[in-house]
């Protein structure tokens, strides 16, 4: 099953994610995926990071897009992305009970680059998958996804852990 986490942008949808990716894991859950965490400077957020969960094991904070240029980051818009973030995501086991994907945005659905080519095998595979969006752009999701597709925002996570939880248990 592929479910669908949306919600404005800086509403909190990472946050959110990464405490329930951790709790997953507590519970024994066999977890990959990556989460695209703010990045503070000064108090004031001026990118992102990049987690990054294999088979249950969250590691070491990546930088993934800052204002600036920085060492093998490409311009896209007004961020610079560090091209290893791609990379590394493409290596990460799809074969799990859950599959997180924090985010996918206009770079992945629009232009078909970034994260595209993980999401599509990860949401073609057998593992149930958590894809978190950012508002008007769960239409896009949903349809590369495909049939049965869930979606939720941020005011129904309690609707959304149980969802995830019974398919989790029927796999």
């Amino acid at each position: 099953m592929n479910f669908i986490l949306t919600d404005k942008i800086d509403s909190g949808k990472s946050g959110y994610i990464l405490s329930l990716a951790k709790r997953l894991i507590e519970e024994g859950l066999d977890v990959s995926g990556w989460i695209t965490v703010a990045h503070m400077e000064g108090g004031y957020k001026i990118g992102h990071d990049m987690v990054k969960i294999e088979r249950g094991r969250i590691s070491a904070v990546l930088p993934f897009t800052r204002p600036a240029p920085f060492k093998d980051s490409f311009p896209w818009r007004r961020f610079h992305f560090n091209s290893h973030a791609f990379d590394d995501a493409e290596g990460i086991a799809t074969d799990v009970d859950l599959f997180i994907m924090d985010e996918l945005g206009p770079l992945e659905l629009e232009e078909s680059g970034g994260f595209i080519g993980i999401a599509r095998r990860a949401m073609a595979g057998g593992a149930d998958t958590l894809t978190v969006v950012r508002s008007g752009l769960d239409g896009k999701v949903a349809e590369l996804a495909g049939a049965g597709t869930k979606s939720f925002s941020l005011a129904q996570t309690d609707e959304l852990e149980s969802a995830l939880s019974a398919a989790i248990t029927r796999s």
